[in-house]
């Protein structure tokens, strides 16, 4: 700006003189001296712009030093405060100049360390090291990370990560040496750390890789154990939604035919076939959706269509989270037990059948010898009774028939007669005692017919196949049911409707008859009792039918209005031990004995047809004769 001042004041000085002068040259004409003037002038207008821009470059000139300095003052501060310490030394290492971070790192003031050698702040352990480096140091070599301890003032030691580079004049001369330190204690602990956690990073892998090395034995060992089990040993993959086979033992091949390939990636249930309705089947799919473990029998089939039986036990197998990923299944081939299981059921059912008819036929024998004994015991006075009932009816008569001649020829008999005659009421007894003597007479037959009807039921001189009247043991049977068909304190008599059709005499069994006949009757009996308390039932009734059926058969139908049977248990009603009566009041033989009875003593059936709360109908069936067995 100071230039173009100066300029501008030469310029005006330059024109005054130019004036001057044309004034003392009196031959410059007024027309040159215009035209020099007016060349000046523009000259001075360009001069004044080259001025104005001498200015501008001037101010730009001054505004680019203060950015200079500014840009210094931040690459000082930036010199300073920067994280890593800097040294300028001489070629020797002597501090000529250094940075703020540096006296931190050196715990001294900068003052302190300029014209200090370097190496006096190099711990005593790397110092030699230093110095040998620094005086085979080259001009144009460069050294990085190179590691050393610093030894700061009045602290400890403490390890450095060192840049060195050498500074060139404008002659490019080697002059000194620049330096760059940072701080590497948390990078060194970092790497002890890391080293120390390396070192048990490799330990912890050395244990798991012997671990894992163990682990494999032991599944090899157990795969070996697995191949070499006698029971069949599968694994199906939970987390499809087929739950697929993805493994089988040997002994799986072996019990059913197939190979490992022919089975994996495919459902157990194959091996069923069509078989498929089998209740542990279900049992099976409920354990198996309610992820628990269950054990079953199954009936399966192998390879060459032959059926086996298979005891399954089945378990889930659970990840870390609970999740079941697996189920594991073992199989035993159980075909011989079954059979044999099978076999002993059927021997222990029928000596259970066996001891249970062997008590009822000592019960029956037993009743029937105390029946029999019971009405020899009875008949006797009964038939002293009986035969004198006769002839006092003939004494009473003719006693009577005299008195009445008596009164004919003495109407008028003295008052001794009289009064006897009122005391003793004997218009009365007169007409009473005949009747007397009736109702002694019926009582007598009464008797004897319920004698017969015991002697009839028990029939222990009859345990051969003999004709029987299949009537009378029907009504002897009634007979001795009279008391529970009769009214009592919770409903009316039960009434008994007989349609009997005219039976030739069949052949058969005529206790044991009788007995089937008890057990129809009585169950009847018991149903109807149990109608009447549930269902109110108020006309109770027993209607009894037999009819003749191809003149080769007998059948006799015994139907009641009682409580029915559902169809579930009229499918078991004919099994040995099944009873739905409370406990104590039936055995679930009854039924059971009268079955085999009919079907095999006897070479018939007996069937049951029912409606729920409307009743029963029990239908035997029996040939007119029996073929020898």
């Amino acid at each position: 700006m100071n230039f173009a001042f100066q300029l501008e004041q030469h310029v005006q000085s330059a024109q005054r003189r130019l004036e001057t002068l044309l004034k003392s040259n009196p031959e410059l004409t007024p027309e040159l001296l215009a035209q020099t003037l007016e060349q000046l002038s523009d000259s001075y207008e360009e001069l004044q712009v080259a001025i104005e821009q001498v200015q501008m470059c001037d101010l730009a000139l001054i505004n680019a030093e203060q950015e200079i300095l500014t840009e210094r003052r931040q690459y000082q501060d930036w010199f300073n405060f920067a994280p890593d310490a800097y040294f300028i030394t001489d070629r020797l290492g002597k501090i000529e100049r250094t940075n703020q971070t540096a006296c931190r790192f050196l715990n001294v003031q900068a003052e302190q360390l300029v014209d200090k050698p370097l190496s006096v702040y190099i711990a005593l352990s790397s110092r030699s090291t230093f110095r040998t480096q620094l005086n085979q140091f080259q001009a144009n070599a460069e050294i990085y990370d190179w590691e050393l301890e610093f030894q700061p003032h009045s602290r400890d030691s403490f390890p450095v990560s060192i840049a060195v580079s050498a500074i060139y004049d404008e002659h490019k001369q080697w002059t000194g040496l620049r330096w760059s330190v940072r701080d590497i204690t948390s990078r060194k602990q970092l790497e002890s750390e890391l080293a120390r956690a390396n070192a048990q990073l490799e330990q912890r892998v050395a244990d798991r890789t012997a671990a894992l090395e163990h682990t494999i034995a032991q599944l090899e060992q157990t795969r070996q154990a697995i191949a070499a089990c006698p029971v069949g040993i599968v694994i199906a993959d939970a987390q499809q939604s087929d739950c697929p086979a993805v493994y089988v033992n040997p002994a799986f091949e072996q019990q059913t035919g197939y190979s490992a390939s022919e089975v994996i990636g495919r459902n157990f249930r194959f091996l069923q076939g069509s078989d498929r309705d089998q209740p542990s089947l279900d049992q099976l799919r409920s354990a198996l959706q309610s992820g628990e473990r269950c054990t079953i029998i199954l009936r399966n089939y192998r390879k060459d269509a032959t059926q086996v039986w298979v005891e399954l036990t089945v378990a889930p197998i659970f990840d870390a989270g609970g999740k079941i990923t697996n189920f594991v299944g073992v199989q035993q081939d159980v075909t011989d037990r079954v059979h044999r299981t099978a076999e002993l059921e059927a021997t222990l059912e029928q000596l259970q059948q066996a001891q249970v008819q062997l008590i009822q036929s000592e019960k029956m024998s037993a009743l029937g010898q105390l029946v029999a004994g019971v009405a020899h015991e009875i008949n006797n006075p009964v038939s002293f009774i009986s035969g004198n009932l006769h002839p006092a009816q003939i004494y009473v008569n003719d006693l009577l028939r005299l008195i009445q001649c008596y009164q004919s020829h003495y109407p008028d008999p003295p008052d001794a007669i009289l009064e006897t005659l009122e005391d003793i009421e004997f218009d009365f007894l007169e007409t009473d005692l005949p009747k007397l003597l009736q109702s002694l007479q019926t009582g007598a037959d009464r008797i004897r017919e319920i004698v017969l009807s015991l002697r009839n039921f028990s029939r222990l001189d009859e345990a051969e196949v003999k004709p029987a009247d299949i009537h009378d043991g029907i009504d002897s049977t009634l007979m001795i049911l009279t008391h529970r068909t009769k009214a009592n304190n919770r409903r009316g008599a039960i009434e008994l409707v007989k349609n009997y059709s005219r039976l030739p005499l069949v052949e058969c069994y005529v206790g044991q008859l009788n007995q089937v006949l008890m057990n129809l009757l009585s169950n009847a009996i018991d149903s109807i009792d149990e109608a009447v308390e549930k269902l109110g039932r108020s006309t109770p009734l027993i209607l009894i039918t037999t009819e003749m059926l191809d003149q080769s058969a007998v059948r006799i139908t015994i139907s009641d209005n009682g409580m029915g049977i559902n169809q579930k248990t009229l499918q078991k009603i004919f099994d040995p031990f099944f009873t739905t009566k409370p406990i104590g009041t039936g055995t679930g033989m009854g039924l059971a004995i009268s079955y085999k009875i009919i079907t095999q003593r006897h070479q018939g059936s007996l069937t049951c047809r029912s409606i729920v709360n409307e009743g029963a109908e029990f239908m035997i069936q029996i040939p007119l004769k029996q073929t020898s067995q």
